[in-house]
């Protein structure tokens, strides 16, 4: 296999991995605001007249793991894997393969393909499919 070819492939491998990450953090963000929604539900009960809502705010933020304010779920976490340690060997393996004018074109725009695909059956997000023809004729 020439180097160039290998190359574009693992770009292709990296951009899968990372765009993979990108989303799996973005259903931390969203599973955290759900239990923040469900945690607001329940403590409506429990609220007695004296207690203003900004004290109810406060006791809320308690309730929800967060690491240097940022949620600390198993989402969050599999996210920075795959979006930190993953893509790093392919993409060290591709530049030595491959000139940084093929790997940087190749990669951009499959992350942003990966994207519109992952998203839409990862975390529900609705993308044309006209929109997704467009992005991939950008590779061309």
């Amino acid at each position: 296999m020439e180097g160039w070819l290998l190359g574009v492939l693992l770009t292709i491998i990296s951009a899968a991995g990372s765009t993979t990450g990108l989303i799996l953090q973005k259903m931390a963000h969203v599973k955290e605001e759900e239990n923040r929604n469900i945690q607001n539900i329940s403590n409506v009960d429990e609220v007695v007249e004296n207690i203003t809502t900004t004290e109810l705010q406060d006791n809320n933020d308690n309730d929800v793991k967060k690491c240097f304010g940022m949620p600390c779920n198993k989402y969050f976490i599999a996210g920075f894997i795959m979006l930190v340690f993953v893509p790093l060997p392919f993409d060290f393996i591709a530049l030595a393969n491959a000139g940084q004018s093929i790997i940087l074109p190749v990669g951009t725009g499959c992350t942003v393909i990966f994207g519109q695909i992952l998203g839409k059956y990862i975390s529900h997000i609705y993308v044309f499919i006209l929109k997704i023809a467009f992005n991939s004729s950008l590779l061309i």
